[in-house]
């Protein structure tokens, strides 16, 4: 601020202490025309400075000073932008520079507002802004067991379904056997591998000669199949027909139970054909191995199908001796 200035405020303040109203006369000639100018450029003056300055910081973050006279001062920062945390307010007291410059704005209170100024650097006796060290995470670390640990579950059994009546000694099907398709099917005492009884698949009783009808007729039976040993499914049976392997033959297959679609495992019939002869064929033995399905429930069937649709050479069979058996 400008010495002459200076001069002239002190001036000014003393003639309005004695009332001299003349002096007062001279400075609104003097100052009428840029009084505005003046008074935008070189605030009105505060109160002395005091030595030593108290900064309250109210928690609305706005800085009231209390100043005496002092040749300088500069504010620690132009704007404090802190989070203060609900608390007792901090006291903060800085040292003046000797060379800081202080701006005053025009406020008749003693609230100042200050402005940086390059050529000052205080240095605060205390921090308001906490400093939030951050805690460690821990990773875990896994440890191998150097010796394995070995657990023992229980195993709980399924009674296994055996197969039932495959001699068909009860006379009908029942126990075990169900029996399908639009051909008939029954047990019969006139044909059996070991008496008495066996079953019939078809009818010898169609006309060979246009009344034979197309179609099929089946037994099946839902079993397990053992998890140990070399299952084989055992069984004999006797074909009769006056056709072809090619339209007539009978058949085995297996299917897993339920939902399975069925698997051809063997299939017979006649190789060759002459008119209204029959090809006789005596009793057969068959096996067929099982270790594809071993522990699992399978459903067998055993079917004489007849597919000329001509009407002409009726087939039938019969079965005997269905075993399950475990070879070592």
């Amino acid at each position: 601020m400008p010495t002459g200035f200076l001069a002239m405020r002190q001036n000014v303040r003393y003639a309005f202490y004695i009332g001299a109203v003349a002096m007062g006369l001279w400075l609104c000639m003097q100052l009428r025309a840029p009084w505005e100018r003046v008074v935008a450029d070189y605030p009105p003056p505060t109160v002395p400075i005091q030595p030593t300055i108290v900064e309250t910081i109210p928690p609305s973050l706005t800085c009231t000073a209390t100043t005496t006279p002092s040749p300088t001062h500069t504010p620690t920062q132009p704007t404090i932008v802190e989070t203060i945390p609900p608390a007792p307010t901090d006291t903060v007291t800085t040292t003046p520079s000797p060379t800081s410059v202080e701006t005053i704005p025009p406020a008749p209170t003693d609230t100042a507002t200050t402005t940086p100024s390059p050529t000052s650097t205080p240095t605060p006796t205390s921090t308001l802004t906490p400093t939030t060290t951050p805690t460690p995470t821990s990773t875990p670390t896994l440890t191998p067991m150097s010796t394995p640990r070995h657990f023992y579950l229980p195993m709980i059994y399924r009674q296994l379904v055996p197969l039932r009546n495959g001699d068909f000694s009860s006379g009908c099907f029942v126990p075990g056997w169900k029996s399908e398709g639009n051909l008939p099917r029954r047990v019969v005492t006139t044909e059996h591998r070991s008496p008495p009884f066996a079953a019939l698949l078809g009818d010898p009783g169609f006309d060979n000669m246009g009344g034979a009808p197309v179609g099929y007729a089946a037994i099946y039976q839902i079993i397990d199949v053992p998890y140990d040993g070399d299952p084989e499914l055992r069984f004999s049976y006797r074909l009769q027909s006056y056709d072809t392997i090619q339209f007539d033959y009978f058949t085995l297959e297996i299917a897993e139970w339920p939902g399975g679609a069925y698997e051809e495992l063997y299939r017979d019939g006649c190789l060759t054909w002459s008119l209204g002869i029959k090809c006789p064929r005596s009793w057969q033995d068959g096996g067929i191995s099982l270790n594809k399905w071993r522990g699992k429930r399978v459903s067998i069937r055993f079917a004489n199908v007849m597919t000329n649709d001509d009407g002409y050479y009726n087939t039938w069979t019969y079965v005997d001796n269905v075993a399950l058996v475990r070879r070592p």
